[in-house]
């Protein structure tokens, strides 16, 4: 049973030796008895297989969940197991031992500061200690809460003799190395003291006595600048704080480095109980900003504390419009509209001096944010105050709460902001897309299609690159919303961007097999419309390597398979450029597709493909009769010289196998391809080139 109590109840995970080892201690003895500590095999033994090791953290745990979460909801199984496991950590760390170890910390100490990387150097600190002394973590970190949860007269008398040599101990210090509070290596009574880590855990009555001798400052800041006031909001132990706040000479409003006061702390963990105790204090300033400007109430709503909300807005002086210094400038309710806590919000919302469309310093509005993120319970109730403007653009994007709601996909958001009569559908973002165009973009086709039956939408405005709802939907593949637009509206379907390109032609590109045929349906499309650049959606199609499209596209009459562009590219080239085996192979299948057809430099398909490196290409277009392996280009370089000058081995390979490809050729500045691969150091292609003409008859080659 004690095993059982030990893995359901403490505060983490405990390693193998940390189990043992808390099962070898007997309270009140002054050391451990090496000799009783149990071997966990003996430990599981006795379990009758309830517990298991997890082989990725080494740690022990019961076998199931559900057997965790039963043990945890039944404090009567176990006597007393809070102050059982709190007698054994005071226990253990009141071994003779320990207190011999923390006389030799100075030592570790100024080797630690030696270390540039104080991290690296406190890991190692624990791993050293650790390994000796497996319990001793824990027992550090955790002995406070255990006393604070299971408390008794003899366990707080235990706590207190712990206490008096506590700041100078080892616990202390991997206590400060382990936990939230976040201090530096430093522990003494001038820093992190006795009273500090009795506020921390909560023990109101240590924190009493320890007030009772007169030996500590209540007001005297650790190396992160919290009073003991402070750790105990920040840890929403209301005892404690009743006690500290009793002191005659206790300030409740010191500020921690940060410039956050207790009330700060309290207000963001939503401490209600410990808020109330703070606002009670008439030297308490609720609204105190910290360092970024945050309030407790901006805290509060952030983390959706509802009842420290309602708590702190029940004050007068408290101002629910101020902003903060942060990398946005929110105000209380932005914070809320942004995690979405419908609550908070409609509990701001019901202040009369709120501000409900008070934007940030990037000019995003609670609505903006609500509607980004989908929340449609906060957008209904932001809509329904008159004094939202559901038309306000940001500064960054210029776009607007209906702008965000399409470019993220929430289409009920949208059908919100739609029912309000005062909506501007058609209000175009920094790109010059508007809400629509934005959903065609970004894929949410439900979405781009919401506002299409609305008689204001300009369905034929374009953006900065002259870009149409259709193209953007033809580009995403959103065949639906491309169908809605071809049927509703005029739009013609070959319509021309800034670059002269058609919906079909960014389909082409993107391999989006049904709008193309929703497209070539159309009485008006061209499928062979050329852009700026002379290349037609085939040739977009094979360079991108889709076949199902480039089917498609030969099977029509009225698609030309071998139009170059403007550098004399056809979608032979691009094909076999890009590697697309497949597609070239269908190319070459086509009756006005010319295999030996050259670009403007001259060079063949077979060239273009060598200098890429499509080994797998090069072996097809070999296979075809009507290939000349080794025509030079208008520089005298061949697909060999292209191939051995980019260092493309297995392509060399396969053209050596030909007796069409002459190795010893040479372009018009001299080179021969072995020249090629030399300059560029390709030492593997020099190898495949040298033993080529040691073994046919390239004396020539050689002697060069």
């Amino acid at each position: 049973m004690a095993t059982l109590m030990w893995i359901s109840l403490a505060e983490r995970p405990l390693s193998v030796g940390e189990l043992c080892h808390a099962l070898a201690v007997k309270v009140g003895t002054p050391s451990l008895d090496p000799e009783k500590v149990p071997s966990i095999q003996s430990v599981l033994g006795c379990c009758l297989g309830l517990v298991t090791i997890d082989q990725e953290t080494s740690t022990v745990r019961l076998i199931h969940a559900t057997l965790q979460e039963y043990l945890q909801s039944q404090p009567d199984i176990f006597e007393s197991p809070h102050t059982t496991i709190a007698e054994v950590c005071l226990s253990y760390l009141s071994f003779q031992s320990l207190r011999g170890l923390s006389i030799t910390l100075e030592e570790f100490s100024s080797e630690i500061y030696a270390t540039p990387d104080h991290v690296s150097a406190r890991l190692l600190f624990l791993e050293s200690v650790s390994a000796k002394l497996p319990f001793l973590e824990y027992a550090s970190c955790y002995w406070g809460i255990h006393v604070q949860k299971g408390p008794t007269a003899s366990i707080e008398q235990s706590a207190v003799n712990l206490l008096g040599h506590y700041p100078e101990s080892v616990a202390a210090k991997i206590f400060l190395i382990k936990s939230d509070v976040r201090q530096s290596w430093e522990c003494d009574s001038d820093w992190f003291s006795v009273l500090h880590y009795a506020s921390w855990t909560g023990i109101h009555k240590i924190v009493v006595e320890l007030l009772r001798t007169g030996n500590y400052k209540v007001n005297q800041k650790d190396a992160s600048g919290r009073t003991p006031l402070n750790l105990a909001a920040q840890n929403g132990h209301e005892e404690a704080l009743k006690v500290l706040l009793e002191h005659p000479d206790v300030d409740p409003d010191l500020v921690d480095n940060d410039g956050r006061t207790p009330l700060s702390w309290a207000a963001e963990h939503g401490y209600e109980a410990v808020v109330k105790l703070l606002l009670s204090r008439p030297d308490v300033n609720p609204d105190l900003a910290d360092k970024d400007g945050r309030t407790p109430l901006s805290w509060a709503a952030e983390h959706g504390c509802e009842g420290v909300v309602r708590l702190l807005l029940n004050r007068a002086d408290v101002n629910p419009n101020l902003t903060d210094d942060g990398e946005h400038g929110q105000t209380p309710l932005s914070w809320a509209a942004v995690c979405g806590y419908e609550g908070v919000v409609k509990i701001l919302l019901d202040r009369i001096d709120i501000k409900p469309d008070l934007a940030n310093k990037y000019g995003r509005t609670p609505l903006s944010w609500a509607a980004e993120h989908g929340y449609e319970g906060v957008v209904r109730l932001l809509l329904d105050r008159t004094d939202v403007n559901p038309n306000l653009t940001d500064h960054d994007y210029c776009q607007t709460p209906l702008s965000w709601a399409t470019v993220r996909g929430h289409e009920r958001v949208v059908e919100i902001l739609l029912d309000r009569v005062d909506i501007n559908p058609d209000l175009a973002g920094k790109d010059g897309q508007g809400p629509v165009s934005s959903a065609a973009n970004h894929g949410y086709q439900e979405v781009g299609s919401t506002p299409l039956g609305r008689t204001d939408v300009n369905l034929i405005s374009a953006n900065i690159s002259g870009q149409t709802i259709l193209h953007l939907a033809a580009k995403s593949g959103r065949h639906r919303i491309v169908k809605l637009l071809l049927e509703r509206t005029h739009l013609c379907s070959d319509v021309l961007d800034l670059y002269l390109r058609t919906p079909l032609s960014w389909a082409a590109e993107n391999g989006h097999l049904e709008v193309i045929e929703l497209l070539l349906g159309w009485t008006d499309a061209d499928p062979d419309s050329t852009n700026l650049d002379g290349r037609t959606p085939l040739s977009w199609a094979a360079w991108a390597g889709f076949e199902e499209v480039v089917t498609l596209l030969l099977s029509r009459d009225d698609v030309s398979g071998d139009a170059p562009d403007i550098d004399g590219l056809t979608p032979l080239f691009h094909a076999a450029g890009s590697g697309h085996n497949g597609v070239v192979g269908l190319l070459l299948n086509r009756w006005d597709v010319n295999p030996k057809r050259q670009n403007n430099s001259g060079r063949t398909v077979v060239s273009w493909a060598a200098g890429n490196g499509k080994a797998e290409v090069v072996n097809t277009l070999l296979e075809w009769t009507d290939i000349h392996p080794d025509f030079p280009d208008h520089h005298g370089r061949t697909a060999l010289s292209w191939a051995a000058g980019k260092g493309h081995q297995k392509v060399v390979e396969s053209l050596l196998t030909r007796t069409d490809v002459n190795a010893e050729s040479f372009d018009s500045e001299g080179r021969s391809p072995l020249d090629w691969a030399l300059m560029s150091n390709h030492e593997g292609v020099v190898a495949v080139l040298l033993e080529w003409a040691s073994r046919d008859s390239g004396v020539e080659l050689l002697q060069n």
